[in-house]
């Protein structure tokens, strides 16, 4: 393997006369694990064949592994060393299973769609991937893999890793015990090894070229071997891009970003650029479809030229275009999302390629579907019961809120949007997964900023604890800002929902029946348990099995419904949750409350906070003997302090902790609203 850098000043003079751009499409990556004897395989490969790859030509890249489990493959038999590192590398204990950029999706076929594949592409790429498969001879190929560097990539240990496809097989008779006979993009080998080559980034501007060597197989058939090379993070196994010698030679990409808040009467603008790189002229057909309010406008242009709906741009080989989408937002409160679609004209077997904007003017509240994979078959989406959280709003008076899927919230929020919203009400449903370290990261800074969450959806404490999808930071986010325990799954036998009467906040809420609304049978709404710092609110047919708890920090309140609240068969129930929530979330507390709250003891943070030895706790009416509680980050009690009537403040020994995070309370306030969080520090 030889490795060169480059300056693209000089590629950009010898290549192609382009303006600059700062982005790289993004070719989104599948790598399968699958058998030729495995029948599960046999059942959902063909779907994802049918209803994915050949739907997206142009727009992913699929490298299939083929595993020496659960039965024989003889397209393992060729290389099984390699395959097994790439099933090592994974964790792989399962056939078929998927992963789709490396992290960004993990499970079966079935569950890929083509949001999730539009919500992944487009997103643009700090890197742009070229490959070349030259033949040297009639058995020896050349490969040269060009990485340009678009944009700066995060810290990582990043590997360019290259491998050798053969497109497609048939055999007359199946070669497994699946019945199995068409085999895409099969795996034959890495250039020059599994473990890839490090790749260090270049400079913005600048790039690296890997030439490679490989000699053709007799097993293989040669006019279907093509090359795929992807750089891939280590640390976290995202794999940045992708490319191939087979890829279209032009793109339709974003100079600035995804999202933009607006003002009244202002143009808000998007820059894109299409690139034509063949040595052809290539002509393209681009749509806009968009939601926007009534007395919002948006157009796009294109060489002085307005358009609000389909136009056709004619490249020169070797050139671009800028491509400018203007939204002017007008008094109305909300987001609006915009998509504009391009095909290439001649060559209409290529997907079309689709880039995806959002504005937003004066939005407080947001409710975010979550765009996950569907916990039952056929085509039913958290999108479908987004009407719940709208009618609850509604009836809240609330004309300041907004709806986006989890992955444009994510992308959108990391360009500001999250900064102007005060609550979030996400509609996690019963799509897989619902918490991931990506939307956690984002969850939780939004919580420590002074942010308000509901959630609700079935399943959510199950994959977080009982499947292999829960992580670190999912189990503590559920834990400490949801203030939950999972305790089991639930089953028919949770049928009814009852709220805790003498809850303030939900204790009005009138009882209702729990169905499915996933057709018969899926009912698996969580049993949960409360952490200290949070109060039951609903419960299931019995009350120690509860449904729901609320959260009051010092900076945050959350409340999770461990049920989807398309479950409850009551609308007016399902309506009045979403309006109290927001309710309590405003601070329009009720009279009762008020009055509970003025009765008692007012139990002020620590000082100092973080402590090291010692720290002391102050307190205001103290009218009775009570109980100061400490509890661990679980949640467990770990130690009581005796507190006299008249008590002012105590001084507490903290060297006798363990480095981290506590709660305490007083007891006799059992799970009131005073909680206040302790961190010792060694």
């Amino acid at each position: 393997m030889k490795k060169v850098y480059i300056s693209m000043v000089l590629f950009f003079f010898i290549f192609l006369n382009l303006v600059a751009f700062s982005q790289a499409k993004k070719m989104v990556l599948f790598e399968h694990f699958t058998n030729a004897s495995c029948a599960p395989c046999a059942a959902q490969n063909p779907d994802f064949t049918n209803n994915i790859l050949k739907t997206n030509k142009g727009r992913i890249l699929h490298i299939a592994y083929h595993t020496n489990w659960p039965g024989v493959d003889p397209m393992n038999a060729h290389n099984p060393s390699e395959v097994q590192s790439r099933v090592t590398y994974y964790g792989v204990s399962g056939v078929p299973h998927i992963k789709m950029q490396g992290n960004k999706f993990a499970g079966s076929p079935s569950g890929v769609t083509n949001s999730i594949i539009d919500n992944e592409a487009m997103l643009p790429s700090p890197l742009r991937i070229k490959v070349k498969d030259m033949p040297f001879d009639s058995i020896s190929h050349n490969v040269e893999v060009v990485v340009y560097s678009e944009d700066t990539l995060p810290a990582g240990t990043y590997k360019l890793r290259t491998a050798v496809v053969e497109k497609e097989k048939t055999y007359a008779i199946a070669p497994g015990g699946n019945g199995e006979k068409y085999f895409p993009n099969i795996f034959r080998k890495f250039l020059d090894n599994a473990t890839g080559e490090s790749f260090t980034p270049p400079s913005i501007g600048d790039s690296v070229i890997y030439n490679f060597n490989y000699t053709i197989n007799v097993a293989w058939d040669t006019t279907q071997i093509y090359i795929i090379a992807f750089v891939q993070n280590d640390a976290n196994k995202n794999v940045i891009n992708a490319g191939s010698n087979l890829d279209p030679q032009w793109e339709f990409v974003p100079e600035t970003g995804i999202y933009k808040p607006g003002m009244q009467g202002i143009n808000t603008d998007f820059l894109m650029n299409l690139n034509n790189y063949s040595a052809s002229q290539d002509s393209f057909r681009i749509v806009m479809s968009y939601t926007q309010p009534s007395d919002w406008s948006a157009s796009y242009s294109f060489n002085s030229q307005n358009y609000t709906d389909t136009a056709i741009i004619v490249l020169n080989n070797e050139t671009s275009v800028n491509v400018l989408l203007s939204v002017v937002p007008g008094n109305t409160s909300g987001i609006g999302n915009y998509i504009l679609k391009i095909n290439s004209l001649s060559d209409t077997s290529l997907a079309t390629q689709t880039l995806q904007f959002f504005v937003s003017y004066n939005i407080k509240d947001i409710i975010v579907n979550n765009d996950g994979s569907w916990g039952a078959e056929g085509t039913t989406t958290p999108q479908d019961f987004e009407q719940n959280y709208i009618d609850g709003l509604t009836l809240a008076g609330n004309t300041t809120f907004a709806t986006l899927g989890l992955q444009p919230f994510l992308n959108a929020s990391k360009l500001g949007l999250i900064d102007s919203i005060e609550r979030i009400y996400y509609n996690a449903s019963w799509a897989f997964p619902a918490l991931t370290d990506a939307n956690v990261a984002v969850f939780k800074s939004f919580l420590d900023n002074g942010g308000d969450m509901f959630i609700s959806g079935q399943d959510i404490g199950w994959e977080t604890y009982a499947s292999t999808n829960g992580t670190g930071q999912t189990k503590l986010f559920y834990s400490n800002y949801l203030g939950a325990t999972y305790v089991a799954d639930g089953d028919v036998n949770n049928n009814n929902i009852h709220s805790f009467t003498n809850d303030p906040i939900f204790g009005s809420v009138q009882p209702s029946t729990v169905v499915s609304a996933y057709g018969s049978g899926n009912i698996y709404p969580d049993i949960i348990s409360a952490k200290p710092f949070s109060f039951p609110v609903f419960y299931y047919n019995d009350s120690t099995k509860l449904a729901g708890v609320r959260s009051n920090s010092t900076v945050f309140k959350t409340v999770y419904l461990s049920v989807s609240l398309e479950m409850i068969s009551d609308a007016e129930v399902r309506k009045q949750i979403i309006k109290l929530s927001h309710d309590w979330f405003k601070g329009f507390i009720s009279g009762i409350e008020f009055e509970s709250l003025v009765n008692k003891t007012l139990l002020n943070q620590n000082y100092p906070n973080p402590a090291i030895d010692f720290t002391t706790i102050s307190f205001s009416k103290v009218l009775e003997d009570d109980v100061l509680e400490i509890f661990d980050i679980t949640g467990k009690l770990i130690d009581t302090y005796k507190i006299s009537a008249g008590t002012q403040q105590i001084s507490l020994a903290t060297d006798r902790y363990n480095a981290g995070t506590y709660f305490y309370r007083m007891a006799s306030e059992g799970r009131g609203e005073v909680v206040k969080k302790m961190i010792i520090v060694k």
